[in-house]
């Protein structure tokens, strides 16, 4: 079985995915709302737009950004089969070409799988597949080829994707905590301020 994806990636594939930009750009977003509303102080704006701007700064989206604008968006093809993974550039050229052994692992990102090279080929040291570049039941079907492939890394994936969720589930407890005990303590507050 072959899978063959053509395209163009999206801005915000092209700046790590949804995951990455969307907290970003909201948090910022909110925050200068904030300011032209007079909702804060600009002194408190400013300390939490510190937030954002060290997550996307840690996240590599300025990286990103500066990559697209001097580059733009990446545009190219990556063919999947039970040989291996080959990518060509938008003129057609073949740029790597890849057996299944020289991968080590693969991560799920929202927008698509990232191949790990166990030694850089290149100077490169992954392949990128985008959903964006497959449909639907194109995608179900290769993500079964790249399990297949590479079945260490697939129960890795399996066994970091049951930690994720069980570390969600005890952040989601403790904000609810935390959530808790702040307004306990701002009804407290509000109360010695309030009494006569």
């Amino acid at each position: 079985m072959r899978f063959v994806g053509e395209g163009q990636l999206g801005w915000v594939d092209s700046m790590g995915g949804q995951r990455v930009v969307f907290p970003v750009v909201v948090s910022l977003l909110a925050l200068a709302i904030a300011g032209v509303l007079s909702v804060a102080e600009p002194f408190a704006l400013a300390l939490g737009a510190l937030v954002p701007i060290w997550y996307g700064w840690r996240m590599g989206v300025h990286r990103s950004f500066l990559h697209v604008v001097r580059n733009g968006r990446a545009r190219f093809r990556v063919e999947l089969d039970d040989l291996g993974v080959r990518t060509f550039d938008a003129a057609g050229h073949p740029t790597i070409d890849l057996e299944w052994f020289e991968l080590d692992r693969y991560f799920e990102a929202d927008h698509g799988l990232v191949l790990m090279l166990r030694v850089a080929k290149k100077g490169v040291n992954a392949v990128f597949a985008p959903k964006a570049f497959f449909s639907t039941e194109e995608w179900a079907r290769l993500r079964a080829l790249v399990r297949e492939k590479l079945p260490g890394a697939a129960k890795a994936t399996d066994e970091a994707a049951a930690r994720a969720k069980v570390d969600q589930e005890v952040a989601r407890r403790r904000m609810v905590r935390y959530g808790l005990i702040v307004i306990v303590l701002a009804s407290l507050m509000l109360w010695q301020l309030t009494r006569p």
